[in-house]
């Protein structure tokens, strides 16, 4: 079942929720809202996560890979939830309020992934 065949209420719980990144990607996501993408290196990650740096690589090209990794998960979950919202809602002010949010609430559980877009302009 989608989420757009549940109601509302599901959809806001969900929206509330934790992205559930690959462990890969969470020590990223670690290094880059302590250090900043530039202060931040493939070596840290691999360590922080307990493999090699092949190993990394074998998964992500490079640290600007596990970036837009971060960034592409993070947007389509967000599309996918807004949708959701708006197909559990009538047309009008229902509508936009539920749209709205599940946007907070995405917001609010996702604090460390709200800077990341100022990193690509580095």
């Amino acid at each position: 079942m989608s989420l757009a065949d549940r109601p509302l209420d599901e959809v806001l719980t969900a929206a509330s929720a934790p992205i559930a990144f690959s462990p890969i990607l969470e020590a990223a996501l670690g290094t880059f809202h302590e250090h900043g993408y530039g202060g931040s290196s493939v070596r840290e990650i691999a360590n922080r996560v307990g493999v090699t740096v092949p190993a990394l690589y074998y998964h992500h090209e490079n640290k600007e890979a596990m970036l837009y990794a971060l960034l592409e998960q993070s947007i389509t979950r967000l599309h996918g939830l807004v949708a959701d919202a708006a197909a559990a809602t009538s047309p009008g002010g229902a509508r936009l309020d539920a749209m709205v949010e599940v946007l907070v609430r995405h917001t609010a559980i996702s604090g460390r992934l709200m800077f990341l877009d100022s990193e690509l302009g580095r």
